[in-house]
């Protein structure tokens, strides 16, 4: 990855000791940044932080908690736990002038379902009110008007699929049952299609906006290359296992009709491939082939 930055920055985390979180402190920390968290302390460290972390504790639904974070300017504030839009809206209008660059951390969950086969950044959002999607894509609406109006300058970016260490995701499932010689459950009518995302490429993809002015008031679908159906990412799994998979071929409908009892692996019912051409081009952002 080229680095797009020399000095020493100051950067602000909102949220950030969790899964993404994590692995974003220790690639800033060994790039030489200073890092100031803002979050609610309650969640267990799935490992060891950084040293010299600044640390305020704070409830985002308790807007005055922000002021003692931002008693402090930033080079750039990645936003990680924006969930609703009084999350974001205190920080935009009382905050902004803390802050050279806001990045903040959306979801391809804004995007209407079905999906085109790489689905584009322009590509219709969810109008579903109270979803995690249509949440997402009111604090993206927000921070846009805002930097059509101000020139403050936002990054967003819409993570797909995420998976790495810390948060296995299906992959837990599948090599779980591979190495205990488990039947898999295979939707043998589902060949539905999608990308995945190494959360170290993430990771990079916030370096690489950080300060970055080609990023400001963009938004980009962060995805991996490689696309996969989910016969081939069980057969890719027992490449790497030495193990040959057991499938287990199943109905979809009864499976949907049981899937409240979390009976194994849910594959999409859509496939859900982002095009990633733009974040490319832009920030020449490069993928770890699954």
């Amino acid at each position: 990855m080229k680095e797009n930055y020399k000095q020493r920055k100051n950067i602000g985390v909102l949220g950030g000791t969790r899964f993404i979180g994590h692995h974003l402190l220790w690639a800033l920390h060994n790039r030489g940044h200073k890092i100031h968290i803002f979050n609610r302390g309650i969640t267990k460290l799935p490992g060891s932080i950084p040293p010299n972390i600044k640390l305020t504790y704070g409830d985002r639904n308790h807007p005055s908690d922000l002021k003692h974070f931002f008693k402090n300017k930033f080079d750039a504030v990645i936003d990680l736990s924006g969930y609703s839009l009084h999350h974001v809206e205190p920080i935009a209008r009382k905050y902004r002038q803390y802050i050279k660059h806001y990045i903040f951390c959306s979801t391809t969950s804004v995007y209407s379902l079905p999906l085109p086969l790489k689905f584009k950044e322009s590509k219709s959002r969810t109008k579903v009110p109270d979803t995690y999607g249509w949440n997402k894509s009111r604090i993206e609406d927000f921070l846009f008007e805002i930097h059509k109006r101000t020139k403050w300058p936002i990054t967003i970016l819409r993570p797909h699929g995420v998976f790495g260490k810390y948060d296995a995701s299906l992959l837990s499932y599948v090599f779980y049952r591979l190495r205990n010689s488990v039947p898999i459950l295979f939707q043998n009518k589902n060949n539905k299609k999608i990308n995945f995302l190494y959360v170290k490429d993430l990771v990079n993809a916030f370096l690489l906006a950080m300060n970055n002015s080609k990023s400001y008031g963009k938004v980009y679908n962060v995805a991996g290359d490689d696309i996969t159906s989910q016969k081939e990412y069980i057969e890719m799994c027992g490449k790497i296992a030495k193990k040959n998979p057991i499938f287990y071929n199943f109905d979809n409908n009864k499976y949907n009709k049981y899937n409240k009892a979390d009976i194994g692996l849910e594959w999409p019912k859509y496939n859900l491939v982002a095009d990633n051409s733009r974040i490319k081009h832009d920030l020449r952002l490069r993928f770890t082939p699954m």
